[in-house]
Formats: C-alpha cells, structure tokens, sequence
C-alpha cells in the first residue's frame, strides 16, 4: 500500500536538492577562483623575472666517468653490436695500449695511434671511423700494438694484413678466416680479452729472464 507523498516531504526534498547544487556550485566556484589565483601569480612572477633570466631549471649534468668505467661500459656494449666498425677497434686497441682518455674523440685516438704505428697511414686514410670492421684490419693493428715481429715471411716482405692474421692465429688470438670477413662486437671484445692475456704472458717471460 503506497502512501502520496505530502508538501512537507516534497518541499524538504528540493530544499536537500538545492542545498546540494549550492554546494556543488560553491566547490567550483572555488576551484575556478584558485585556479585563477594560481594562474597570476605564476605571470606576476613571470613579469618580475629580469630578461637574462629564464624561468625553467637548469640541465642535470651526468657526472663523468671514470676511465675503467668508460672502458667497461665501452666493452659492453659491443656485445649488442652485430658488426664491429673502425672506430671500435681504434678505441679497444687504446685501451690495449693504456693510452685511452675517456675526453678524447675519434680523432685524437687515431692520432694516437698512428703516431705509435699502429695503423698505416693507408688504413687512417682510407678507412672511415663508421666502416664495417674486416679481420684484416683488426688484425693488423692488434699484431703492431703487441709488438709481433712476425715469422720469415713477414720479416722479409714487410708487415700486411694478411701476415699480421697468420701471426694472430698462430697465438692463439685470432681464427684462421679470410682477412676481408667481417667482425662482430663478440668477436671484437674475444680478441681483446686474449691479446691482454698475451701481453701478460710476454712481460712474465720477460721478467722471467
């Protein structure tokens, strides 16, 4: 059984329902008028700043590396590298050296080398730091940076690629491929790892006599 509703209930009803719109009304209002507040406060701050200054903060600057870390972020991330180029054997080979400077571009790494003898004047020339390294070419830097004179052939008919991969194979450092095949980053960093262990044994059989 349904009871009508009487004009008191409906008149307490819209009182609720526009005590209710008041309210919601009021908290935009509000919200509108704070946002507007906000908003010329920023352009009044804006308006003060002198013309030099410019209101964004300023770049965070990376801290720099250190040369081990520079040298062990280097090497690992040749490892993603499908194919190694130049630049990647010019740098590892510095490392090799000991000469590397974490500040030193392309340039002066190369200069660096060439300087040492380490790469001909023909590969400095002719080779762009972004070409795809070749066996041959690793494998001549590698053979003057470890200081390999070489068998009777090398000796008598001058330092090549082709000798220079013979002479790695030979210790180990390097596998018997042809001197135009192509180096990954794997390869790059085995040859690496290897031709350190090389220079260790030499200077312990130096020492040794």
């Amino acid at each position: 059984m349904t009871y009508p509703l009487n004009n008191c209930n409906i008149g307490t009803m819209r009182i609720a329902e526009f005590v209710f719109i008041l309210v919601l009304f009021s908290t935009s209002l509000a919200c509108g008028q704070t946002m507007q507040d906000n908003r010329r406060q920023e352009e009044e701050k804006r308006d003060s700043l002198k013309p030099t200054e410019v209101p964004i903060s300023s770049p965070q600057h990376k801290p720099e590396l250190d040369q081990e870390s520079a040298e062990m972020q280097f090497l690992t991330g040749l490892y993603s590298k499908k194919v190694a180029q130049f630049s990647d054997a010019v740098k590892i080979t510095t490392i090799l050296l000991r000469t590397y400077d974490p500040k030193g571009d392309f340039a002066f790494e190369l200069a660096t080398l060439r300087e040492k003898q380490i790469v001909s004047r023909g590969i400095s020339e002719g080779v762009a730091a972004d070409a795809w390294l070749s066996k041959g070419t690793v494998a001549y830097m590698f053979c003057q940076a470890l200081g390999i004179k070489g068998g009777v052939w090398m000796r008598l008919f001058g330092v090549s690629q082709r000798y220079c991969l013979r002479e790695l194979v030979f210790a180990g450092i390097m596998q018997a491929r042809g001197v135009n095949e192509l180096v990954s980053g794997v390869e790059l960093v085995d040859m690496f790892i290897k031709a350190v262990d090389y220079l260790a044994q030499d200077k312990t059989q130096v020492s040794a006599k």
